[in-house]
């Protein structure tokens, strides 16, 4: 699936940036609230996932430090496979920004309680104040609900993309150098 810059994602994406540059306190994590919430992408026919957290989940999850950036490196520092590896951390700021775009897009209004059913081709996630909420992709579904999934899923794409990670993994990919000699 390619991505598209939607206007709401290029909002997000400019928070993003905006945020990332500036220190945060206690003070402006208080204000923002403290709820941990994960956004999990789900392509089941591959079995790829892509995921962000908020410092409050770095927090509520037992990850040490004193600031959001101390935590985040705790969290990068862990060692984990390659399959789990795609887990990136938000300010807590800036989760409120990617929930805003996704109400944007209907996640609110198409969006299901609970965890997704196996049969389904993607699902989006949230994971907020103890409760699970998606929106899914199959065939033949609604179109006004398919195309809100689909800007869903290119806004957390592009999100996701403009999301700094520096993950420690184990077992890597390993390339080998083609034999170019004729």
């Amino acid at each position: 699936m390619q991505a598209i810059r939607t206007p709401f994602a290029v909002a997000a994406i400019t928070l993003l940036a905006l945020f990332a540059g500036c220190a945060s306190s206690g003070a402006s994590a208080a204000k923002t609230g403290e709820n941990p919430v994960q956004v999990r992408f789900t392509d089941y026919k591959s079995g790829q996932t892509m995921g962000i957290v908020n410092d409050a989940w770095l927090r509520a999850e037992g990850f040490s430090g004193e600031t959001p950036s101390e935590r985040r490196a705790t969290f990068y520092s862990r060692t984990t496979d390659m399959q789990h590896a795609g887990l990136k951390v938000a300010r807590d700021e800036e989760m409120l920004a990617i929930l805003d775009v996704f109400d944007e897009y209907g996640f609110s209004k198409y969006g299901q309680d609970g965890t997704p059913p196996p049969d389904l081709s993607q699902a989006m996630e949230v994971q907020q104040n103890g409760a699970d909420r998606y929106v899914y992709g199959r065939r033949g579904m609604d179109r006004d609900q398919g195309n809100a999934f689909r800007s869903t899923v290119n806004a957390f794409v592009d999100i996701y993309n403009a999301l700094e990670q520096n993950q420690a993994v184990e077992g890597g990919v390993h390339f080998t150098q083609p034999d170019l000699r004729r």
